[in-house]
Formats: structure tokens, sequence, C-alpha cells
């Protein structure tokens, strides 16, 4: 949304800024942190559900070994 671009804008380029002092040059650096930002961001969630995942198998795993050391004592 416009409200999104606008923040971005601002973030990058200084709130005093003004559009028509932005060059091509200007916007390709522009896009370019743009790119680092998002991978941040994406890397940052990968991180998480990183995390999330192998706390989850951890647990799944921990369960299976209880449950077969009820079942088959001294086997697991």
């Amino acid at each position: 949304n416009w409200r999104n671009s606008r923040d971005k804008l601002v973030a990058y380029f200084g709130e005093n800024r003004s559009l028509r002092t932005i060059r091509a040059g200007d916007a390709d650096d522009w896009k370019q942190w743009l790119i680092g930002e998002d991978l941040a961001r994406i890397s940052h969630t990968a991180c998480e559900n990183c995390g999330l995942a192998s706390a989850t198998i951890s647990k799944a795993v921990k369960h299976a070994k209880q449950l077969c050391l009820a079942r088959f004592p001294g086997s697991c």
C-alpha cells in the first residue's frame, strides 16, 4: 500500500528529502536497500520457524522414546 511505500522511502531517504531530488541511481540504491531489508526479515522469520520446528521435533522424539521404553523396557 502507499503508506508502507512512503514509510520505506522516508526510512531510507529521510523525512526532508524531496522526491524531485531522487535520481535513477538513488532509486537503484533504494531498491538494493529494500532487498536487504526483505532478506533480513525473511531470514529472521526462517530462523524463528526453524527453532520452532526443532523444538517440536525434539518433543516428538522424546515422546517416542518414552513410549518405546514403556512398551519395551531396556530395548530403546
